[in-house]
């Protein structure tokens, strides 16, 4: 995988807000909903470290603010929204690696794709929306594809969101299929 540095930015606040700005949602919806009742795993990767997925989650006031939070992420310009936001962010940390005289050397970003995803078998569109998101990155003249799907599930007044990250590969579907499922089944026993 291409390590490309660290950037001045937050990376994931960054990005949340970027997107957010772009497409006209309100960011501060999601964060004041969860507030401090919100939770981050780490990374649970692969051995060989080309697959990770994590898990965000918390809880809404009620089951209807829960609704108007994952409404945001239903909309139209969203997938747009994200490819820009992460083209921005991810041109600005190649922005800050040491230059280099040998153009084979150097790292570049190539087009950021997202689009919306099937969420169908994990419920309607007030319980699962999803996004796919393929990323090729050039480094030493080699290029990587990372691939990222974003979930994001509701039941009741619980919101979640698992990300999988894949390089070179997507995220094994059934695998991702399994583990949103879990996230459900779990979260609907909380809710």
């Amino acid at each position: 995988p291409c390590n490309i540095g660290t950037s001045k930015r937050n990376g994931d606040d960054e990005l949340i807000t970027l997107v957010a700005e772009c497409a006209g949602v309100d960011v501060a919806l999601s964060s004041d909903v969860l507030g401090d009742s919100r939770s981050k795993s780490g990374d649970f990767a692969s051995p060989d470290e080309t697959a990770a997925v994590s898990h965000t989650v918390g809880f809404a006031a009620d089951e209807a603010t829960a609704i108007e939070a994952i409404a945001q992420f239903a909309d139209p310009d969203l997938a747009a929204c994200y490819s820009s936001s992460v083209t921005t962010l991810l041109n600005e940390l190649i922005g800050t690696q040491p230059a280099t005289t040998d153009p084979a050397a150097a790292t570049t970003l190539g087009t950021v794709l997202a689009e919306r995803r099937d969420t169908s078998a994990f419920g309607s569109d007030d319980e699962a929306i999803g996004y796919s998101v393929v990323i090729p990155i050039t480094s030493d003249g080699q290029t990587t594809e990372q691939y990222i799907d974003v979930i994001f599930v509701r039941s009741g007044r619980v919101l979640s969101q698992v990300a999988f990250n894949g390089t070179d590969a997507p995220f094994p579907e059934d695998a991702l299929a399994a583990l949103v499922a879990t996230v459900i089944e779990r979260s609907a026993s909380i809710a």
